[in-house]
């Protein structure tokens, strides 16, 4: 339990410095004079591989092992984070009708959520077999969702 709380803080910690460092670099460069789109789109990628490194070298400390797989495993879920964002937000306002605000915070902690488990389990799980998704050796119906690991 006590491992988990610390993976989920990391989790918390990295993504809150990502944006400190995002907002710094875009604010740096809005001020360098740059166009904002090129600005923005630096400033996010910059904070995107601040996120990715401490994720697996603080977070979960899976630095050891397969760093391009896990880049491109983190960054498929941070799309899919994007995607679930969006869509969640014009779902609880359009549909539901709820404040935006409203929609807002629900949809930052369900997007939180998804992408720690999917980080966890996907992206920084310790030595993935690339076809099951699993340890070498572990049995099919073992630990992958299991959240004790």
């Amino acid at each position: 339990m006590l491992k988990q709380l610390r993976e989920l803080t990391g989790y918390g910690f990295g993504g809150g410095l990502a944006f400190v460092i995002t907002t710094a670099a875009l604010l740096l460069a809005e001020r360098a004079h740059w166009p904002h789109l090129a600005a923005a789109i630096v400033a996010y990628t910059i904070g995107f591989l601040v996120n990715f490194l401490f994720q697996i070298l603080v977070t979960f400390r899976s630095a050891n092992n397969r760093v391009a797989s896990r880049l491109l495993r983190f960054a498929l879920i941070q799309v899919l984070g994007f995607l679930l964002f969006i869509g969640l937000i014009a779902f609880l306002v359009r549909i539901l009708g709820l404040h935006y605000f409203v929609a807002y915070l629900t949809t930052v902690v369900v997007t939180f959520a998804l992408n720690f488990v999917l980080s966890k389990r996907f992206a920084f799980a310790p030595t993935l077999n690339t076809r099951s998704g699993l340890s070498p050796g572990e049995p099919t119906s073992s630990k992958l969702w299991n959240s004790t690991k």
